[in-house]
């Protein structure tokens, strides 16, 4: 009895899903393949997001109000900032679940980059991150987290995970706007 004809086979096919997944991610290449500036951008965004995390947890980011000293230290130079003023007490009385959420927040976008999977709704979410880390933290002619506010904004706007990323098998499946 042939599989067609309705017999149940005594073992689930999951090859299939991956041999599907496989050429849907081959076929990426091709079909998206004036994204592969994107796609080396995507990859270095999970490297920095990748080194942030890992610098924040040897230098012990969690277990020090490294966050609420920026803050503090922030708002004494500051002459009038009505967002600094309004998130600081938040931030500072509760910096360690504060200090928790950057960092998820990080990881979760160094494994979205690097799979491409979910790339615009995690790329929103990191451009809100970025832009609030910007008017919190930065200091006078840095502009690190606007620039990454930038490129964030762009991964969400283009969906970036479609080129050599899990989105493309998505995308191809089930149409729709994560993808």
């Amino acid at each position: 009895i042939r599989p067609s004809q309705g017999a149940v086979l005594d073992s689930p096919r999951p090859l299939h899903q991956y041999k599907s997944m496989i050429l849907a991610f081959i076929e990426s290449l091709k079909y998206v393949g004036h994204l592969w500036p994107m796609a080396f951008l995507r990859f270095f965004m999970f490297a920095h997001y990748f080194g942030r995390v890992s610098q924040k947890i040897e230098s012990g980011y969690l277990e020090h109000p490294y966050l609420s000293e920026q803050l503090r230290l922030q708002s004494e130079g500051a002459t009038f900032n009505v967002y600094l003023s309004s998130w600081s007490y938040l931030i500072q009385e509760n910096w360690v679940v504060m200090s928790y959420i950057v960092v998820v927040s990080e990881i979760i976008i160094a494994a979205s980059y690097f799979l491409g999977y979910l790339v615009r709704p995690v790329a929103l979410w990191a451009s809100i991150l970025s832009l609030h880390l910007f008017f919190l933290l930065e200091t006078q002619g840095d502009h690190s987290y606007l620039l990454a506010f930038a490129v964030h904004v762009t991964f969400c706007l283009i969906g970036a995970g479609r080129c050599l990323g899990v989105d493309y098998y998505f995308y191809k499946s089930r149409r729709g706007i994560l993808w």
